[in-house]
């Protein structure tokens, strides 16, 4: 992978997936790639640290969780804040 000014670098590929919705889930699948924290390049820690998306599927109501969710990010990173919590709204799989 060329993603510093120090060169090509080894990754190591543990799995593929297709079809993913990144910006919208009507819009045109993209290419995308992920890594493990341990595989970013160090200078690249801090902005995808900064971008962490979840997302939780419930059958009640989302919003009810957002309490519960906030703790349980706290309670794993207390520097963490589970902030911007808003339902999705149906899928239709």
């Amino acid at each position: 992978m060329d993603d510093n000014d120090t060169g090509p670098r080894p990754v190591e590929i543990v799995g593929v997936v297709g079809n993913v919705q990144q910006m919208a889930l009507d819009g045109e699948p993209t290419w995308d790639l992920y890594l493990t924290y341990s595989q970013l390049h160090v200078d690249s820690v801090g902005a995808a640290a900064a971008n962490m998306f979840w997302i939780v599927r419930t059958t009640g109501d989302p919003m009810s969780l957002a309490t519960s969710l906030a703790r349980e990010v706290r309670g794993i990173d207390p520097e963490v804040v589970a902030s911007q919590v808003r339902p999705m709204g149906p899928l239709s799989v």
